[in-house]
């Protein structure tokens, strides 16, 4: 069962029912006999796995423009210590010892962004980036990220939550995040991250004031703005 978290207009009659989790389903209403095209979404990240069936907001995200449609995720996770991949590689032998149930150690928690994008008449899914957190620069110059104590953090020492992709998907590699230090969720920002360039291009505070809800980006008509303007003048 599909359940619509969004729906996105591809041109031409054609609306697409999101389900963040599994699929876009596309029905063009002005077809005499419509037929729903359903379209699977790629594979969630190794990390969001554990959260499938809870509020997908929090790391995914579409987008759709001039007929291309542009999915964005982010993840957090853990690193291990060591490379454990490659533990047994100069091994002769193994202690009874070495065999007890240990967790491995872990740590340094950080996070990675991945974009994928399709034509309506594609059969497949294209990977446009995928980077980690150490891989976009910051000038911190321009941008204080920092503790309250006076230090400057690095990107992987903020949660990244919530993606947001640009309306101008099909020109623009630009994607929006809520970032908040993760030793206090209190302090929160809006970061503008350029995935094409690998650069964070703005940040600002945020405040949530308790709960927050999903945020749905909108483009507005160039006539609005003559529109407030009349409208003000005759009140």
């Amino acid at each position: 069962m599909y359940v619509i978290h969004k729906v996105i207009s591809l041109g031409g009659g054609t609306l697409g029912w999101v389900d963040l989790w599994r699929g876009i389903l596309l029905y063009n209403v002005l077809d005499e006999v419509p037929v729903v095209q359903v379209i699977q979404l790629p594979m969630l990240m190794p990390g969001n796995k554990a959260g499938l069936g809870v509020c997908p907001w929090n790391i995914r995200d579409i987008a759709c423009g001039d007929g291309l449609i542009k999915l964005v995720e982010v993840e957090t996770y853990e690193r291990p210590v060591d490379d454990e991949t490659a533990y047994h590689d100069d091994m002769l032998v193994v202690y009874d010892s070495d065999l007890l149930a240990e967790q491995p150690v872990r740590d340094n928690v950080g996070w990675r962004i991945i974009t994928w994008y399709r034509m309506t008449s594609w059969n497949y899914w294209r990977k446009e980036c995928m980077h980690h957190d150490e891989e976009i620069s910051v000038d911190h110059s321009r941008h204080q990220i920092g503790d309250g104590g006076g230090e400057l953090l690095a990107l992987k020492n903020l949660s990244a939550s919530f993606p947001v992709l640009s309306l101008n998907c099909h020109c623009d590699d630009t994607v929006y995040l809520l970032r908040n230090l993760k030793s206090d969720t209190q302090k929160i920002w809006l970061v503008t991250v350029d995935l094409k360039m690998k650069q964070l291009i703005n940040l600002a505070p945020f405040s949530i004031g308790g709960y927050f809800s999903p945020a749905y980006p909108c483009q507005l008509s160039k006539y609005l703005k003559g529109t407030l303007a009349s409208a003000g003048s005759r009140s």
